[in-house]
């Protein structure tokens, strides 16, 4: 980090100014990805030339029974209004919102020279990589979770193998669809065709599975967007 000390906002000898973001934080949430920051902040803290810190979410519309709402903030963490959720599923589908409640304040008063995002959802997505890049900060993505990559989140082919990977519209949508308990022929035929005429925001099961497919290219071209505007990705297994 010592070499970015001369970045957009800093100056040569002054910290580094770093905002990480996540979905949730912790203690309000105790999950892999929230221990993990923490501990990366206390590594942070404790180097030599310690950089300045942010930790911020948005606060979530609802909770389940693991979270802790009440639990205090530590001062070096914000959160941040909800999101205001996307009415379009293409959008919804790649990890945008229709708003992003005061992210763009806190980029602003923060100015942060780099932002560490670490989850993948309309919460902490693609909405965020695009106002980091627009500051003028750099943007370092940590794939936490098979999510980042697999819409249905497990890296199974049809719930029985590893996957390798690679986002292929048709092969995800037919993957995804049997993973919704069609039946794997079914599945495959709907992930040749595109839902023409159907629109993707039209309501119903029918119109959902013959649409997957539009809904697999809005993920795979927000992934390809988010992997374009990150400086570096950082992917805690193979």
């Amino acid at each position: 980090m010592g070499g970015m000390s001369a970045g957009r906002h800093g100056h040569r000898g002054t910290a580094v100014r770093v905002l990480h973001l996540s979905n949730d934080l912790d203690p309000r949430v105790t999950g892999g990805t929230e221990i993990f920051i923490r501990e990366l902040i206390a590594a942070q803290r404790a180097l030599a030339d310690p950089p300045q810190l942010l930790w911020a979410a948005h606060a979530a519309t609802s909770y389940s029974g693991d979270h802790d709402p009440q639990a205090p903030l530590a001062p070096h963490q914000r959160l941040l209004p909800p999101v205001v959720a996307s009415t379009n599923r293409l959008a919804a589908a790649g990890h945008q919102a229709q708003a992003i409640p005061g992210f763009a304040a806190l980029l602003e008063h923060f100015q942060p020279d780099l932002v560490h995002l670490h989850s993948l959802s309309p919460r902490c997505g693609l909405s965020h990589a695009r106002a980091v890049r627009a500051a003028g900060s750099r943007l370092v993505l940590t794939v936490h979770a098979p999510g980042f990559t697999c819409m249905q989140g497990s890296l199974l082919r049809h719930r029985r193998k590893l996957c390798d990977g690679r986002i292929d519209r048709r092969r995800c949508t037919a993957c995804r669809l049997e993973n919704a308990r069609l039946p794997a022929p079914l599945a495959a035929l709907l992930a040749l065709q595109n839902g023409w005429p159907l629109s993707p925001q039209r309501p119903g099961r029918l119109a959902h599975a013959l649409t997957a497919r539009q809904l697999t290219g809005a993920y795979a071209e927000a992934w390809q967007e988010l992997s374009t505007l990150s400086d570096g990705i950082h992917v805690l297994a193979d």
